[in-house]
């Protein structure tokens, strides 16, 4: 299956701000061009935001963009080491124009954020029916939504019955464990250090109609 997240990183190019990965033997940003493990719609977003960002040569620090087989949507989370208020704007109007890309959240110097539209997105799962998960771009989530499902398989039928077994999950995320687990009558206590994902992991555990304990970690 393909990724529904990407992560890219900012630095100076041939005396260009230039968005990409890491070079594996430096510190020495690689410019994004394309990525055969991203979902199609995913590499086409990246490559039209990364753009509109190194037209501007905004001081991107790093960025992510996640997309949601579900929605048919995506939404990018931007952080920055510098005022946001020009590329705010210009990713604003981008973002209107750009009916695939949902949201626009920007970080920026003092805590500088901004938002724009909805970023809640849903998680592609095989257990969809049953429970829906929601997330956020810059919350984790695994990359792979079709491995995440095998792993929670193979998870559920090593464990075995799990009914009324107390069960702690650390970094519990969105829960995209802890609540296929609560569901299968475990009681679980999710730990989650991040305070807005541990919000999404509260609610999509309410939302899948299970009680589950969820603390600060």
């Amino acid at each position: 299956g393909y990724r529904h997240r990407a992560r890219l990183y900012g630095g100076p190019v041939s005396g260009h701000w230039r968005l990409g990965s890491i070079h594996a033997e430096g510190e020495q940003i690689v410019p994004f061009s394309s990525c055969p493990l991203l979902a199609p719609q995913l590499n086409q977003l990246t490559l039209q935001v990364a753009k509109a960002i190194e037209e501007r040569d905004a001081r991107v620090t790093n960025m992510e963009l996640a997309w949601s087989s579900v929605d048919g949507h995506g939404g990018v989370f931007i952080t920055m080491d510098a005022a946001i208020r020009s590329l705010a704007q210009a990713l604003a109007e981008f973002q209107v124009e750009n009916h695939e890309l949902k949201s626009v959240v920007i970080h920026g110097q003092s805590g500088e954020l901004r938002r724009y539209g909805d970023d809640t997105l849903m998680y592609p799962h095989q257990r969809a029916d049953s429970f829906a998960l929601r997330f956020a771009p810059g919350m984790f989530t695994h990359a792979n939504p079709e491995v995440n499902d095998l792993l929670i398989g193979a998870l559920l039928e090593r464990v075995g019955d799990v009914q009324n077994t107390r069960l702690l999950e650390l970094y519990a995320g969105i829960g995209n464990m802890s609540v296929p687990l609560a569901k299968a009558g475990a009681q679980v206590t999710a730990m989650e250090s991040d305070e807005r994902t541990a919000v999404f992991l509260e609610r999509n555990a309410y939302s899948a109609g299970v009680e589950m304990e969820c603390l600060p970690h």
